[in-house]
């Protein structure tokens, strides 16, 4: 599994949340409130990613028992 996608999928979404945040006292200038909320999105699909490379290396149930 690579290095990038070990840390945890929480991560990402709690760094989509702070960008929302921030991108909601940017609501003046268009421009900058839109790259905030792109870059949110790009969080909340790195989370996916994680979740998905995660659930695929996890140890199978009938492998454990």
């Amino acid at each position: 599994m690579s290095l990038f996608f070990q840390v945890k999928s929480s991560y990402w979404r709690l760094r989509a949340e702070e960008t929302r945040v921030l991108a909601e006292n940017m609501t003046t200038n268009l421009h900058a409130y839109g790259a905030m909320l792109r870059i949110a999105d790009e969080y909340e699909r790195l989370a996916d990613m994680a979740d998905r490379e995660n659930a695929r290396n996890a140890p199978r149930e009938a492998e454990t028992a």
